[in-house]
């Protein structure tokens, strides 16, 4: 085999790679929105943002990598480093982005104990037969989820359902069938809508509040995640919902 015909069976197999490591990653970009969208309540825009300007900053290299052996190969030798280096930095920004965040299954496995410990003082009687609640054990999940809001638990904008379960002594899995079959909604969804109600209030009560100050109180991320709840809750900002209700 000559030089010309292993150099075309590298750049098959370079890009067979690159195929298989963007399907993969983008597989499981998706996989983990749908993990941190059903147990977290923080704002998605950041993630969505973050990850995948990445994936398409890897694409971008990979086909300038790609073009650069088809075009001119020599320049290879000044295009490959400068690609190794971007790729040692990329890696080391990812990694430092996520000593900021706390994966989800990780909190999972962090709360274990203690849902365990929990779930082992949960009663026979507490499940029907068909796994539901029964309709004691659903009655004592919303006098505790109702304390815990009244205590301010939803102003923890790093709150999840793991970190809520050990919270209020309700193992994770009843908590997620109460939503489910009880509320008809999703953790993220309930707890959207009482931060929601609690930002309405303030902006009532206390105008002279900028929406900094609300987003903090009320448990919101940020005030662009406000913003994006009242725009998809009322059709308005925060501003123009107080200033509609002041007038009406």
């Amino acid at each position: 085999m000559n030089i010309g015909s292993l150099t075309f069976v590298m750049i098959a197999l370079y890009v067979l790679s690159m195929l298989y490591c963007f399907v993969t990653t983008g597989r499981e970009i998706r996989h983990h929105r749908k993990i941190i969208e059903k147990e977290s309540s923080a704002d998605l825009l950041p993630y969505d943002q973050y990850t995948w300007s990445c994936y398409a900053l890897l694409m971008a290299a990979a086909v300038l990598i790609l073009a650069t052996a088809i075009v001119y190969r020599p320049l290879l030798f000044i295009i490959f480093p400068l690609m190794l280096i971007a790729l040692f930095i990329f890696i080391m920004s990812f990694i430092g982005y996520g000593f900021n965040m706390v994966p989800v299954d990780i909190a999972m496995q962090e709360e274990a104990p203690s849902i365990e410990t929990v779930e082992n003082s949960i009663k026979a009687e507490d499940t029907n037969e068909d796994g539901c609640l029964s309709e004691t054990r659903a009655s004592e999940i919303a006098t505790k989820l109702k304390l815990w809001c009244e205590a301010g638990g939803f102003r923890d904008s790093s709150i999840n359902m793991s970190t809520l379960s050990s919270r209020i002594s309700v193992p994770r899995n009843e908590l997620s069938r109460y939503f489910e079959r009880y509320l008809k909604s999703s953790f993220r969804t309930w707890l959207s809508d009482i931060r929601f109600q609690e930002a309405q209030r303030m902006l009532l009560e206390r105008p002279h509040f900028n929406n900094d100050a609300i987003s903090s109180e009320c448990g919101f991320s940020s005030h662009a995640h406000l913003y994006k709840v009242f725009k998809m809750k009322t059709g308005m900002t925060p501003g123009q919902w107080k200033e509609k209700e002041f007038h009406s």
